[in-house]
């Protein structure tokens, strides 16, 4: 896989699949939350990448989850950023979340119940954020009902910096305008 990273606003590029996660969640009758920051934290990555697993993780969050509610959040540490994706729904037990992340694997409790999936969207998942340097998992104690917490944490860069913008000229100071134009006579075209 090709990644095409640039510096990132992580909480602007979280928003496009925080609104459809709020969608989705709505049209299942579930309880949405996303705490997103205003600006920042900055991340190197790509883009289209880290939505794709940001919306892989809400969706079979949603998925996975009949009653109660999905939140999403974002939490900055110390040189890294950590987004993690909470239900309450089914939970993975502790026995299987080692290799839940593997190719092909699926939680038995899902297989049993009747959920479709081929296994792969936790695998792939779990290239891209390596692939941005980071590590990805899985937090649950295995109880249905007390739901599963799936987090991934990114390295923190400095954000750009704030280019200055051309003041205007201060109270009392003489300012004028500059106008170029062409003299009609100008045969020039």
């Amino acid at each position: 896989m090709r990644l095409s990273n640039q510096l990132l606003d992580l909480g602007q590029t979280l928003r496009t699949a925080a609104e459809t996660g709020r969608r989705l969640a709505a049209d299942k009758g579930l309880g949405w939350h996303a705490t997103l920051p205003e600006s920042g934290p900055w991340v190197w990555g790509d883009r289209t990448r880290l939505s794709q697993v940001a919306l892989n993780l809400i969706s079979n969050a949603i998925k996975f989850t009949t009653d109660g509610e999905v939140s999403l959040a974002v939490e900055v540490g110390a040189g890294s950023v950590t987004v993690s994706v909470r239900d309450t729904g089914l939970g993975i037990p502790p026995e299987e979340q080692g290799s839940i992340f593997d190719d092909f694997r699926r939680s038995e409790r899902s297989v049993t119940r009747g959920y479709s999936g081929l296994g792969l969207g936790l695998a792939i998942c779990r290239r891209l954020i390596e692939l941005h340097g980071g590590t990805i998992g899985v937090q649950s104690t295995g109880q249905e009902g007390a739901g599963s917490t799936f987090y991934f944490t990114l390295p923190l860069v400095e954000p750009p910096a704030v280019q200055e913008s051309i003041a205007a000229p201060a109270a009392g100071s003489e300012g004028g305008v500059l106008v170029l134009t062409r003299s009609p006579d100008t045969s020039e075209r």
